[in-house]
């Protein structure tokens, strides 16, 4: 009986690793350093990824939520953020960009590039790793 119970439990731990492994690694990609808004101007908007959980900057004020990442698959929870206020251009520009993760669906990983893309595979955004920042 302790063999057949040591067996399950042990079939039940293997599916759980093998069945998490691929999302752990993906996450593993996206997290160290900052990811950078290409072309985002002299205050880009950043992103940081950490087991699960997203931070970062919007160009004025900093956020953060939660993350589901399943293969090319991407999605955001509904963010929190600061309420600071900066010059109009700058406070629409960071208005534009959380409306832009909410519309985030899917992702292209390659090496140090990282491109957000819609449901439809349509690329909203281009961001580059700063391992400094």
């Amino acid at each position: 009986m302790r063999r057949i119970l040591l067996s399950a439990a042990l079939g039940f731990m293997a599916a759980l690793v093998i069945g998490a492994t691929p999302s752990v690694a993906h996450e593993d990609k996206l997290a160290g350093g900052e990811w950078v808004l290409d072309g985002g101007g002299s205050k880009p908007p950043v992103l940081r990824f950490e087991a699960g959980r997203v931070s970062g900057t919007g160009g004025c004020n900093r956020f953060g939520g939660s993350y589901e990442s399943i293969g090319d698959k991407l999605s955001f929870s509904p963010l929190a953020a600061t309420r600071m206020a900066c010059e109009p251009e700058v406070m629409q520009a960071e208005q534009d960009f959380f409306a832009m993760l909410d519309r985030v669906r899917a992702m292209t990983l390659e090496g140090d590039a990282l491109e957000l893309r819609d449901e439809s595979g349509a690329s909203l955004a281009r961001f580059t790793r700063s391992i400094g920042g």
